[in-house]
């Protein structure tokens, strides 16, 4: 989509997971790139160099330590200082990259969701979008890929992303129906962004900021708040108060740890299960196998033809075996990890919010209710490719065979496909099984993320104010004095800055 709109072929595009690191394409011109790294360094680089910088092959997990990489290229469809915000996608097997992403998210103002046309916008690209929603002022989704489908269900495609969305965000959401393969649908977002660019733009901008900090700033008052209720005691009362504060955090990372443990132990019962089960369903297709072997032949056929006969149906039910197995076992762990990732994610959030409650108690303050977590939503299920089996006749010398008698060449090519079946009978299975091994494991790795990511968001602003105040050790009187001036300044800046959001005005002119 950035290359369509700027015209040339700026970033790196591919089928698997790509993008590591938010790239900023700005509008203007002439092309130019450079990198800033997050140790402060900041490079020039040519666009040979993009792709190593900010693709998962390139920079897997963005190992490089890169900030982000801006681009400057002429649009002709954008206004001149437009910066479009290229993210990592999310729901990935890389951790990584859906936390980039989501870094990048909060500093958008238009947020524009791409989705493929087959299979239609999923639960986690919903969610995604109510999240992109609360920070963005204005979101669009952009249905990819419509020369991939029969041209007849375009529209029930989008209407059903339609409805879905309007459902979730609570307010209609533009949608364009696109081809960037072929150009077909282009010009009509383009112009639509464009249009939204030029009219809304300046006001676009300081409601999405303004949104942003707020959430921000949530959390660092209630921060401040704490260690001026801290330091305004006597030193002995202190160390009491931040002696029981300790006490509360340390049970409340018990409890995340505990979820984390319950997880772990959820994922690895459901690998054995997963393990099992797959070797009860590789004996049976050698079993079954072995059965295709007694079937009585056609006497019209060679041994040759017999044989390669009943390798086919061997295969064809192998087959058949190994997709309906992965369709059920992928449901059966996907139903029972995304109920006990909910499951840890609403004990730890009760005990987390137990946590803050007593924390409130201690302290006599009032602090913000942080947003509830959203329920997990796990990658999509892997496609089951099946590859070609292996060719069994290499197992047996064909030019010795077809010089002996018909008998003892089908009873040769007979014990050489029992051969044959005991390994290669199994590779459609051991596929099927090393698929949901991965998923299994990187779906665990994304609920274990987020866990961490209740606690950051409900324990944040109680667990620095705490560590801040340990820090400052015993004080002279005058010295907790200077501080809490110090704090109350602090406070003052960012109520001050909100003030001032919420009242500049907003410029809706076609001036951009």
């Amino acid at each position: 989509m950035v290359n369509a709109l700027f015209g040339a072929d700026l970033l790196p595009t591919g089928a698997l997971p790509l993008t590591s690191v938010a790239t900023v394409v700005t509008a203007g011109g002439p092309i130019e790139a450079r990198v800033h790294f997050r140790d402060g360094r900041d490079l020039p680089i040519s666009l040979d160099q993009v792709a190593g910088l900010v693709s998962e092959q390139g920079n897997p997990g963005n190992v490089k330590h890169v900030d982000q990489v801006m681009i400057v290229a002429p649009s002709r469809f954008l206004p001149d200082e437009t910066e479009v915000v290229d993210t990592p996608g999310t729901g990935s097997i890389h951790v990584a990259n859906s936390d980039e992403s989501s870094r990048a998210r909060g500093l958008m103002d238009v947020a524009v969701l791409m989705v493929a046309a087959d299979p239609p916008v999923s639960a986690a690209e919903i969610a995604l979008m109510v999240e992109a929603a609360q920070t963005a002022s204005r979101t669009v989704v952009l249905i990819n890929k419509a020369d991939l489908v029969s041209t007849s269900d375009l529209p029930a495609i989008r209407s059903f992303t339609e409805r879905a969305l309007n459902r979730a965000i609570g307010k209609p959401t533009p949608i364009f129906v696109t081809s960037l393969r072929t150009g077909d649908g282009l010009a009509a977002f383009a112009d639509w962004l464009a249009g939204q660019l030029r009219r809304h733009g300046s006001s676009d901008a300081v409601d999405s900021t303004a949104r942003a900090l707020r959430r921000a700033a949530d959390v660092v008052l209630d921060e401040l708040s704490i260690e001026d209720r801290l330091l305004r005691d006597e030193a002995d009362r202190t160390a009491g108060a931040v002696r029981e504060l300790n006490d509360v955090l340390g049970r409340a990372w018990r409890s995340a740890m505990a979820a984390t443990d319950a997880l772990r132990g959820e994922a690895l019962r459901l690998r054995r299960r997963l393990d099992a089960d797959h070797d009860k369903q590789a004996a049976w297709a050698l079993a079954r196998a072995r059965h295709r072997l007694d079937e009585a032949g056609d006497p019209r056929e060679s041994p040759e033809q017999d044989a390669e006969r009943r390798r086919s149906r061997m295969i064809s039910d192998v087959r058949e075996q190994a997709a309906a197995w992965f369709d059920d076992m992928a449901a059966q762990l996907a139903g029972a990890l995304q109920a006990s990732g909910d499951e840890a994610i609403a004990r730890l959030r009760d005990d987390l919010a137990a946590a803050r409650r007593t924390s409130r108690e201690l302290l006599g303050l009032e602090l913000t209710e942080p947003a509830q977590p959203a329920r997990t939503d796990l990658p999509r299920l892997p496609f089951l490719e099946m590859l070609p089996a292996s060719d069994w006749q290499e197992l047996i010398s064909v030019a010795v065979l077809r010089h002996l008698p018909a008998s003892i060449r089908r009873s040769r090519l007979r014990r050489a496909l029992d051969s044959w079946a005991e390994t290669a009978l199994n590779q459609p299975l051991g596929r099927s099984r090393s698929a949901l091994q991965a998923w299994l494991e990187s779906s665990t790795r994304l609920i274990e993320h987020d866990l961490t990511a209740v606690w950051e968001e409900q324990m944040a602003a109680l667990e620095r104010a705490t560590a801040a105040v340990q820090r400052l050790g015993e004080q002279t009187k005058p010295e907790r004095t200077n501080e809490l001036e110090k704090l109350a300044g602090r406070a003052a800046i960012i109520r001050n800055l909100m003030t001032q959001l919420e009242t500049l005005p907003r410029n809706d002119d076609p001036t951009p």
